[in-house]
This record gives structure tokens, sequence and C-alpha cells, in this order.
């Protein structure tokens, strides 16, 4: 996706509570940092433009705001130049970035690292070492192995063949939506990720399409998950990291069928309504 224009707007509205003037003033009730997923992002596989991103720069310095940039996506982009990082941008010390190796070197490889003004990733160490201490040593130890075997661009080099195995994931997902659901979804093909982020058409919420499929083991995630409060929404998020090329098709029919089974059903709610009323 890249129309992102409604990120900008959202953001805007929201700091409109209180205002630049009390933002920069610093009182204790403002906001004090606002959080991006800027390549890829889960579960939309949103990606910020760059131009949205000088815009949400601007924005930052306008109400006094860190960035706190998480980009554990960038390497399995698919396109070859991604817009510019928000740290590369900053020129106020107000980007904390973080980098994650998960799913780079290996799935499940929880090791990253968070890049920042000085004063606030000397906080973090601070932080913790009073809770988790510090990651796995050895995770630590291979992790440092590989990168002074592989040297930078080696370790590029293998972020890019992960790449490519999603993009072909996608591929194979995305010709199974076109077989099996292109009349009754919308959707956007994902420039990177590993997420799909589907509307079926002509349902409030996919709560009960996701409940029933799973009974007909086809797992799809409810886009209720991902808001805040969690609110109806007609969206499912599926993942196509690691499913077969004869899953998706057997699980976009379940799907189909099931798409259609709850329409049914409403519908037949819908007319029972009318005939009592």
């Amino acid at each position: 996706m890249t129309n992102t224009a409604c990120v900008r707007n959202l953001l805007k509205k929201a700091l409109g509570r209180w205002g630049a003037k009390l933002c920069k003033e610093n009182k204790k009730e403002t906001p004090k940092l606002v959080y991006f997923v800027p390549n890829g992002g889960n579960p939309e596989s949103l990606t910020i433009e760059t131009k949205r991103r000088h815009e949400l720069y601007k924005i930052a310095q306008e109400y006094n705001l860190l960035i706190l940039e998480d980009d554990p996506y960038q390497f399995i982009m698919f396109e070859e130049k991604l817009p510019p990082s928000f740290l590369s941008l900053d020129v106020d010390g107000r980007v904390i970035r973080c980098d994650s190796f998960s799913k780079t070197i290996a799935p499940g490889f929880r090791l990253g690292l968070i890049t920042g003004p000085a004063t606030i990733v000397q906080k973090a160490i601070f932080r913790l070492q009073i809770s988790t201490q510090q990651p796995s040593c050895l995770s630590q130890i291979v992790l440092y192995k590989l990168l002074q075997y592989w040297g930078f661009d080696g370790f590029v080099k293998h972020a890019k063949q992960g790449s490519n195995v999603y993009k072909r994931q996608m591929e194979v997902a995305v010709k199974y939506l076109n077989k099996w659901l292109s009349d009754l979804i919308e959707w956007e093909q994902p420039t990177g990720g590993m997420f799909l982020w589907i509307k079926i058409k002509g349902v409030a919420t996919a709560d009960e399409i996701c409940a029933r499929a799973i009974k007909k083991r086809a797992h799809f995630a409810p886009g209720q998950w991902f808001t805040f409060g969690r609110t109806n929404s007609p969206y499912i998020r599926l993942s196509y990291s690691k499913a077969s090329e004869e899953e998706f098709d057997k699980g976009f029919q379940i799907l189909a069928d099931t798409i259609r089974e709850v329409r049914h059903l409403d519908n037949e709610v819908q007319n029972n309504n009318l005939h009592i009323n």
C-alpha cells in the first residue's frame, strides 16, 4: 500500500487535542512519542513513502515528539530502493530506531539493535540490566560469528535471498486469491513483508468468517484483533511466509466457501427481520 496520507491526517487530528504550543512546552499531559513501522508493517504491509516521511518528521518537530522507528521488515522488502529511514532524516536527535534480526537470520532469532540519542540509548541499557539483563548469550555469539564471517555485504546478500523467498510466497498466495476470491474481497498487493490485508466485501465484521474457517482447518486473523478497542472490522490478515501451494489453494477455497456461507446466513436473518417487522 502506498497511500499513507491517512497516517498523517490521523496523527494531526489526534495531536489537535493538545495543540503544538502545549506540546512544545512539554506539559506533563501532552504526548511525548509517536511510533511508526515504516516498511511492510503488520498487518497492512503498509510502507510509508518518502513524501509522507518528511511530512511526519515535520509534524514531530512541530509538536516536539520523539519518533520510535520500528523497522523489522526493512530487509525483506521487494523493491530495490526503499524510502529514506526516519533516522536518516533526523536533524534534532528525536528519532530512536529499532532493527531486528528475527526476520533475516532465522525465525524467532530474537536479537536486535537500537540507534538513537546517547542519553536515551543509555537509559534503555539501564532498563535492560534491571529486567531481562541481556539477550541469550548463545544467540549473541552465533550472530557475532555470522556477521564476522559475512561482513555487511554478505549479510545483505543473505537477507535478499530471504526477501526473494517471501516474494515468491506472496506471488503464489496472490495466484490463489485471484482463483478463489477475486469477486469477494478487496486488497492491494504488498511491496514487502509477510502479510496480506484483505477486506471482505459485504460484511461489517470478519469475526464469524474466521471462526467458521478455523473449524475447517483454515486459520485467518480477524481484523478486529488489530484495532484499538477491538472494534468490528471487515478485514482479515493472513501470512504467506510458510504455507505451501497446496495449502494456499485449499485454504483460500475454504475461505471463499465460508464467506458465501456467512453472507447467506446474514441475508436469511435480514429477510426474517423484514417479515417480523
